[in-house]
């Protein structure tokens, strides 16, 4: 299991430092982008997010982890 979380973090510093370099070697644009609408209703985004705060309290309480 060690090695697993190793592995990933490895692999997320790999990423990481890519990411890095490339934006590092990108022209940066001279004029921003307009910023595009958000198509997702308000209603729907805090619905999704109450839900996501229940899902998350029930995996670390155990209502949702398998025994």
């Amino acid at each position: 299991m060690l090695r697993l979380v190793l592995f990933a973090l490895v692999a997320a510093m790999i990423v990481f430092t890519i990411g890095a370099v490339v934006s590092v070697f990108t022209p940066a644009s001279s004029t921003p982008t307009p910023r595009r609408s958000d198509p997702m209703p308000a209603a729907l985004r805090n619905t999704a997010f109450v839900l996501l705060i229940v899902l998350m309290i029930g995996v670390v309480t155990g209502w949702l982890v398998p025994a």
